[in-house]
């Protein structure tokens, strides 16, 4: 019985630890949108591209915030908690595979990071 209280416990902190790295990804990803969008209102792509770029920008940051009130919510779901687990780590995988791609080290680590807690979540039961 107290194995199984800090079983729960320790996954509670795990899944907590990976929701709040992906609230400071989105935090981090959202505050390059006023940046980035006057860089694409500066050059020369086409109106069409200006006017959808920022919220096209602010999509991840919402994908990555939509993740980690899933990694908290997913707490109250008993043993399905572990195959949204498994859903959350690969999403976060992709993401991760993108921000490497396009040079994001930093960005790429904490992610990869997040990703490792959730595929551990995953694979622990309570």
């Amino acid at each position: 019985m107290e194995n199984t209280l800090k079983s729960a416990k320790w996954i509670k902190v795990v899944h907590l630890t990976g929701s709040i790295l992906l609230l400071l990804m989105a935090g981090f990803h959202a505050s390059g949108t006023q940046y980035v969008s006057g860089l694409i209102l500066e050059s020369n792509a086409r109106s069409f591209l200006k006017e959808i770029f920022p919220v096209l920008f602010v999509l991840p940051s919402l994908h990555l915030l939509g993740l980690a009130v899933l990694g908290i919510w997913a707490l109250q779901f008993g043993d399905t908690r572990r195959k949204i687990a498994w859903f959350i780590a690969a999403s976060v995988m992709i993401t991760t595979l993108l921000a490497f791609y396009l040079g994001a080290i930093l960005p790429g680590g904490i992610l990869l990071t997040t990703f490792l807690i959730f595929a551990i979540a995953a694979v622990k039961k309570i």
